[in-house]
């Protein structure tokens, strides 16, 4: 009877773990500005111009 206990409560959080994920903001389709900001060892002037380059044009 223990086991059956200890299965239906592993169950219980498993499924509340799922549910939990799904919930989200309600908005998945704002237009919001989005901000991304990345790492590089590029730190010489023309590899970073053509970083800068390359960004510019997205």
């Amino acid at each position: 009877m223990k086991k059956r206990g200890l299965v239906l409560l592993v169950v219980v959080l498993m499924l509340s773990a799922v549910l939990a994920a799904c919930g989200g903001s309600s908005g998945s389709s704002d237009n919001k500005q989005v901000t991304i900001e990345f790492m590089h060892s590029s730190v010489e002037k023309e590899r970073l111009d053509v970083i800068k380059e390359l960004i510019a044009k997205i």
